[in-house]
């Protein structure tokens, strides 16, 4: 059997800027997002398994600070997209 991988989305938080008065292109001066998540690993034919974590995973509005450029969210989860198309506005 092959093992599989099951993703779950728990919830998203913001958070405030680190330095809102920083320049427009960094990270810092934007609110961050944080995102939880369960990882599930299985496969019938283990008895070891299923192994779950939950993992935490900062997003910031750039990917690249110096070219501007922002972060792809097109994968996100809807919630998260939503969050970040109000606090990224």
């Amino acid at each position: 059997m092959a093992i599989t991988k099951t993703t779950t989305f728990n919830y998203v938080s913001s958070y405030p800027a680190e330095d809102a008065s920083g320049a427009a292109n960094l990270n810092s001066s934007h609110p961050k997002l944080v995102v939880v998540e369960t990882i599930v690993f299985d496969d019938d034919s283990d008895a070891l398994l299923p192994l779950d974590t939950q993992i935490k995973r900062w997003i910031g509005k750039y990917s690249d600070e110096a070219n501007s450029t922002l972060t792809n969210i097109s994968s996100e989860n809807a919630m998260v997209k939503a969050v970040a198309g109000v606090i990224w506005s």
